[in-house]
């Protein structure tokens, strides 16, 4: 299956994620990780994630691989080596 990102107000995270001919909206924070993301055809949340201080994941309500979101090398690199990223 192929994922389509679409960047718009910011130029390092995307906004919407099409999949499977979904469209959904990626809320996220400050940091840039991903929040919320909802279906923008009925307005229902198919995934929350929360954080703890060094951006691990505390909460996951869909958890599952996560090949389906945009990954950077250093999250790549610093979890094949057990490092904390700063938050």
């Amino acid at each position: 299956m192929i994922t389509r990102f679409v960047y718009g107000t910011k130029p390092n995270v995307p906004d919407y994620m099409i999949k499977g001919g979904n469209t959904y909206r990626i809320i996220s924070d400050h940091l840039g990780s991903p929040r919320l993301i909802v279906n923008t055809t009925d307005g229902s949340i198919a995934q929350r994630i929360d954080y703890d201080v060094w951006g691990n994941i505390t909460n996951d309500t869909n958890p599952g691989p996560r090949s389906g979101y945009p990954r950077f090398h250093q999250q790549a690199y610093a979890e094949s080596r057990q490092l904390r990223p700063k938050r």
